[in-house]
């Protein structure tokens, strides 16, 4: 059983083909180039193709905690984050919400 996955395949030859169409005639090496192949020759019916870009990566402020090196789990207490390694297990960590 493919799992209702023909469909998929039959639209991923098709884009085979374009691209291959494609390459004879030139060659592929951007974004843009592939998604003129895609389009090419009419497109493929039902398949829409956009470009987009990778958003610059943010810088975040490390916040580390003395006596925690990886945390899988936080409690919020009034005053205090409860730190612990595994759920539940053991008293956990707990770091004042003035040191975050």
């Amino acid at each position: 059983m493919q799992g209702e996955k023909g469909a998929c395949d039959r639209k991923a030859a098709t884009i085979k083909s374009h691209k291959q169409i494609f390459l004879n005639a030139g060659c592929i090496e951007t974004a843009a180039q592939m998604r003129a192949a895609i389009e090419s020759s009419g497109g493929v019916h039902g398949v829409n193709v956009n470009l987009s870009e990778i958003p610059e990566r943010q810088t975040k402020n490390a916040v580390s905690c003395e006596g925690v090196s990886f945390v899988n789990n936080i409690g919020y207490e009034s005053y205090f984050l409860r730190l612990w390694k595994a759920y539940n297990i053991g008293p956990g960590k707990n770091s004042p919400l003035e040191q975050i």
